[in-house]
């Protein structure tokens, strides 16, 4: 059970009002924070670090998928590879399926490329 909705907590509110400020950047999330909450800077941050993870585990951080062949400057089989962003791109890829076309595509312009050699 978990415990009642205090008014007066500074996290539950900087929670709260974080909900709103999603596509913020870091900076100016925590910076309001400070302001609003009237508490300092590492406090700031830490609500925000808490804010996020909450996120990833709800899944509601949009995830994007990225094909990758390479470890550490190795080459290595490839593999799809999972990131959480706050703010995706339009050439990202949100699901595996669009990240292996993707792969696909850069595999046969390098191709296509030693081909005319």
């Amino acid at each position: 059970m978990s415990r009642p909705i205090s008014k007066t907590s500074k996290r539950q509110r900087g929670l709260k009002m974080l909900k709103t400020m999603k596509h913020m950047k870091r900076e100016a999330a925590v910076e309001k924070l400070q302001e609003r909450l009237d508490i300092g800077k590492s406090y700031a941050q830490t609500i925000h670090g808490t804010f996020r993870t909450q996120m990833k585990e709800n899944k509601t951080m949009p995830q994007v998928f990225s094909v990758q062949d390479s470890r550490d400057g190795k080459k290595c089989k490839p593999y799809i590879r999972m990131q959480n962003v706050l703010k995706p791109k339009k050439a990202d890829c949100l699901t595996p399926g669009e990240a292996k076309l993707a792969y696909i595509a850069t595999l046969k312009k390098k191709l296509e490329q030693v081909n005319h050699l």
